[in-house]
Formats: C-alpha cells, sequence, structure tokens
C-alpha cells in the first residue's frame, strides 16, 4: 500500500504503460494517472490546500484522468473553483441516485470515502450538505440506510445535470462516420469535457434504456442528424424535454439539398446547425470546441486534455 498523492490514504499503485506516470487506485479519489516528474516535485502549500478539486475530478470521471505539470499549474492558479452549494447538494443526491436500484432503494453512504462527489474538503463538510439535503427533503434515512424521496427523484428528473461532465454522442453508427465522430469527441475532449456514445459503451438490457440514461447523466448533447436517422431526432428531442443543451450538427449537403431524403427535416432546419464537410473536420472539430465554450464554458475536465 501506498499513500494517494490526493487525500493522503492509503491507495495502491501501478507503473503507467505508455507514460512515466503512475497510476493510483485510492476508495476515495478514484482512479487516476499522475505524471513522475509532478509526482517528485511534490505539492506547495498552496497546491496542498487545493487538492481537493483533483479528488472531485479523478471520482467523477469514467475514464482514466491524468495528472500532469499543466493540470498542477491550473490548480495552483486558481483555475479550479468550488461549485455553489445547491449543485454540491444535488450531486449528493445524484450519487444515491445512481446506486440506487429502483425507487425506495436504499444504500450506505461512506462519507469519508464520497465526500470528493461533492468537490467536499472533507468527510464532514459533506456531512453537512447531506443533512440538508434531508432536510430539504431530497433525501431520506441516514448514512448506513439513505435513499431518494419521491419529491427527490422529481427534482433530479426536471433539471440538466449541470454538475455532470459527460457529452452524449447522438449520431449514426455508420462506419463511413466515424472520422466525425473522432472530430466530435475531440471538440468535447479539448472543451474539458468526457465524450459518451452509446455503442461504446458496456450495458446490460435495451439500448434504449442505456440511451436514455446516459442522456440523462449528461450535462449536454452534441446530434448529428446527416442521414437523417430516427434515432438522432428522438435522442435530440428527449434531451430538449429534459432541459438539456443540445448542439446541433450535420454535413453541408443537408443544409441546401432539393433531396427531401436529404435534406433536414422542416421542424429542425431553422436551428443554427454546424456543418462539417469531408476534408475539413479539424476545422469543423475547432468550431465545435469554441461553440460549446461559448455556450457552456470549460468543462471540469479541461486540465486533463488540453
Amino acid at each position: 500500500m501506498v499513500k494517494c498523492p490526493l487525500c493522503d490514504k492509503d491507495s495502491s499503485s501501478e507503473q503507467h504503460p505508455n507514460a512515466d506516470a503512475t497510476i493510483f487506485n485510492c476508495v476515495t479519489c478514484g482512479k487516476f494517472a499522475i505524471g513522475g516528474l509532478q509526482l517528485a516535485a511534490g505539492w506547495t502549500p498552496q497546491e496542498q490546500g487545493r487538492r481537493y478539486h483533483l479528488s472531485a475530478l479523478t471520482k467523477s470521471t469514467k475514464t482514466l484522468v491524468m495528472i500532469d505539470a499543466g493540470t498542477v499549474k491550473r490548480l495552483a492558479d486558481g483555475l479550479f473553483v468550488d461549485p455553489p452549494v445547491p449543485r454540491k447538494i444535488e450531486a449528493i443526491v445524484r450519487r444515491v441516485a445512481d446506486q440506487s436500484k429502483e425507487i425506495g432503494a436504499r444504500i450506505v453512504m461512506r462519507l469519508d470515502h464520497d465526500y470528493p462527489i461533492a468537490t467536499c474538503r472533507t468527510a464532514r463538510e459533506m456531512r453537512v450538505l447531506f443533512d440538508e439535503a434531508i432536510k430539504m427533503g431530497y433525501l431520506s434515512g441516514n448514512t448506513d440506510e439513505t435513499s431518494v424521496t419521491v419529491k427527490g427523484w422529481q427534482w433530479l428528473t426536471e433539471k440538466p445535470n449541470a454538475t455532470s461532465s459527460m457529452a452524449f454522442i447522438a449520431m449514426s453508427f455508420d462506419d463511413k462516420l466515424r472520422p466525425v465522430k473522432e472530430a466530435i469527441s475531440k471538440a468535447i475532449g479539448a472543451a474539458g469535457y468526457e465524450p459518451i456514445r452509446v455503442d461504446e459503451e458496456e450495458y446490460v438490457g435495451g439500448v434504449m434504456d442505456k440511451i436514455v440514461a446516459l442522456i440523462r447523466e449528461s450535462r449536454f448533447v452534441v446530434a448529428d442528424f446527416t442521414g437523417n436517422r430516427g434515432g438522432v431526432y428522438y435522442e435530440a428531442g428527449f434531451a430538449l424535454g429534459l432541459g438539456i443543451t443540445v448542439i446541433q450538427v450535420c454535413t453541408h449537403s443537408q443544409l441546401d439539398s432539393t433531396d427531401l431524403r436529404v435534406r433536414l427535416h422542416f421542424d429542425v432546419n431553422h436551428l443554427n446547425f454546424l456543418h462539417w464537410k469531408e476534408g475539413e473536420l479539424q476545422d469543423f472539430s475547432t468550431r465545435l470546441k469554441d461553440r460549446i465554450l461559448a455556450v457552456l464554458g470549460r468543462g471540469p475536465l479541461v486540465a486533463a486534455t488540453d
């Protein structure tokens, strides 16, 4: 066992296969990697007091976060900021909801392990917010048996997941569009969010159940209407119904085509679409990144992806 460099608790470690870095697996901070030079350099007193921001980042992200010198510089410069208290409470309620298999299910909350999910410095801080969520009627029980109330479930379903770092990609699975998917994923990552597509996820059961769940968990959706796939129209509409931001993109030929099978449907063709052309996907990716930043601001993963 070794000490986690983010929270100083016991964790396991292993060598990163593709870089001069070490992978840590901490029950509090999750799984993350940290560059060898940065690990050797240690933390300044200012950075030491802000490490909980990195714990929040690594705890909430599905992909492996690499903490390097650039990440730490942003930390020292104060570019990681605390979310407001309502979002911290929302993160706690969502944590219980995500672990519940059904309405009324009761789970165990380990405040000493779970506090990073709400960007808290300590378990004591999370205790205050946890108790407040109970007073507000969103949770019931105690840390040994916690459940989301009906009021809490309704509250979560009526608002976008503003604490999420995920961005759902709705588009055709056609292999010919793989370069477009990669351009979209690159733009999302460069803006500081985690691109998610259902064909790259493991799941059991119906695909639509998984799609609905992923959209609910996402901060926003990028919908590529190329090919006028009915599923994309459905997924974009579902997200909009939840109040989740949808960024619409399509191939250039759909904007002015006279072929009704190709042209965008009349109920969306008035929207502000970003278009792409083959051979110009780098420019499209840059424009999409700029659109995401303009509409949503930088995501929490920007330090790990720049």
